[in-house]
């Protein structure tokens, strides 16, 4: 997959090409694993945080967030809900 250009789309349904070199931001994704009424929580370089982080592209978020949980805690993980927050003016897509 070789890719120069990422979709977005704005709030009001207006598609924008933007050069992947041009990008300043990159999608995340977090879990929250609770089992037996602990949270997992992974090892950082500044302390803990939940596993997670960015999404490449191509990658769905339920696929990222699943590499993440895997490459940070080595632990094979399955999504019961996934939760999406959109707090900026775009979302993401890849072409």
């Amino acid at each position: 997959m070789n890719k120069t250009h990422v979709t977005t789309v704005d709030r009001d349904g207006n598609h924008h090409e933007v050069p992947i070199a041009e990008l300043r931001w990159r999608p995340t994704a977090y879990a929250i694993i609770i089992r037996d009424n602990a949270i997992l929580l992974s090892p950082q370089w500044d302390g803990y945080d939940l596993p997670g982080g960015g999404i490449d592209l191509g990658e769905t978020p339920e696929e990222g967030l699943l590499r993440e949980i895997q490459e940070e805690t080595g632990y094979e993980a399955e999504l019961d809900a996934l939760v999406t927050c959109e707090n900026s003016f775009f979302t993401w897509r890849t072409k």
